[in-house]
């Protein structure tokens, strides 16, 4: 919807649009029994932190914002929390963040493992700038956190993914709560987080399926 009003405004006329949001395979998908798995793995690799947060992506100017520096010291302040970052940038990220904290752990991944560390986490982070193009935007990201129980810590005003958030509470609000001190995702609301990838974030769903149909009428 985000993308659709921006087009329209932009034109100044109603335009007869789809727009389908970037999806995941239902493959991604964590069953109940792979969620129940990561959750054991969890206790033996990271026993000590009561909460585990996490971010898995690149350096690039529209997913690393200010805010994503602000929330990450947040977050490792609490010496409850553990911070994951993925990137293929390692090198980068050591330069920037203080490695003296114990409770932060930036990691390179092979493709097909990053869905393993994503389930043993609680908040997947998802922060961009405020301007046009993080307004429309679809980031794939978000189904990945969702698809892998995770909840999400999202910037407000992000595409129709806010607004999702907040209507799903699937997540919080950067900003509008005080994320180091969330406390872990329960199992319950881990199933509830795949469901609802799986029931708008994924290739073969029905509201994906009929927006592709529309389109090929």
């Amino acid at each position: 919807n985000a993308l659709r009003l921006h087009l329209q405004t932009k034109h100044k006329k109603k335009l007869n649009s789809t727009v389908i949001p970037c999806c995941i395979k239902s493959s991604y998908i964590r069953t109940h029994i792979s969620i129940l798995e990561a959750t054991n793995k969890r206790t033996i690799l990271y026993s000590k932190f009561k909460t585990l947060y996490i971010y898995s992506g690149s350096l690039t100017a529209w997913n690393f914002s200010n805010n994503f520096l602000l929330a990450i010291n947040s977050i490792a302040n609490n010496p409850e929390n553990g911070v994951i970052i993925l990137s293929h940038e390692k090198d980068k990220l050591e330069a920037v963040f203080n490695l003296k904290k114990s409770n932060i752990f930036i990691k390179t991944l092979a493709q097909e493992d990053i869905s393993s560390e994503l389930a043993m986490c609680d908040y997947g982070i998802l922060l961009r700038d405020a301007n046009i193009t993080n307004q429309v935007a679809s980031p794939s990201k978000f189904a990945e956190y969702l698809g892998s129980g995770l909840s999400i810590i999202i910037s407000d005003d992000l595409g129709d993914y806010s607004d999702f958030v907040r209507s799903n509470n699937c997540g919080f609000i950067f900003g509008q709560t005080d994320i180091n001190n969330l406390p872990p995702i329960s199992i319950e609301q881990r199933i509830k987080n795949t469901n609802l990838a799986q029931q708008h974030f994924t290739r073969e769903s029905v509201s994906i399926t009929n927006a592709y149909h529309k389109l090929l009428k």
